[in-house]
């Protein structure tokens, strides 16, 4: 697997908590946890009935893309990207992707999301589209990302009061 890359486009940069305990490397897609306020990485999410689920349970309170690791231990906190215009280049599950396709987090071989890699994904569970795939290797794309925490992005849970 082939680290996620910033490619273009207007960062906007925040920094968010995390729990001694949450592991976060760069990259990592991050959700906001609605039980204790922190960033925790895709794969923390507990898996809910099937990949659709899971994939709208972290569209719900996804927060946006880690720009900094922290480590086991570190309560120091990270700094992520939510900006919704934005271009990261990432890996993709088997299949074939268009422009504007809806994506969401990937299904690891067993019943978790992961950090790092993008799969197809309903528009209700969608936290980007596909922004670019003229790429030389065919297992990544380019995408564009819409957290629930932004108003104004195209995440079905960022309108105020949803």
């Amino acid at each position: 697997m082939t680290a996620p890359i910033f490619r273009h486009g207007d960062s906007h940069l925040l920094r968010g908590p995390v729990l001694a305990a949450t592991v976060i490397a760069v990259g990592d897609l991050l959700y906001l946890d609605p039980a204790d306020d922190t960033l925790k990485p895709a794969a923390s999410l507990a898996w809910d009935t099937d990949l659709a689920t899971t994939q709208g349970n972290f569209a719900e309170n996804f927060a946006g893309v880690a720009r900094e690791a922290s480590a086991a231990g570190d309560e120091t906190p990270v700094t992520y990207d939510r900006s919704p215009v934005a271009v990261y280049e990432y890996d993709i599950a088997a299949g074939a992707y268009v422009l504007g396709a809806s994506m969401g987090p990937a299904k690891q071989t067993g019943n978790a999301l992961e950090n790092q890699k993008l799969a197809a994904a309903v528009a209700a569970a969608a936290i980007a589209r596909v922004a670019d795939v003229d790429l030389p290797a065919t297992d990544r794309v380019r995408v564009t990302f819409a957290p629930a925490i932004v108003t104004g992005s195209s995440n079905a849970y960022s309108t105020v009061g949803a």
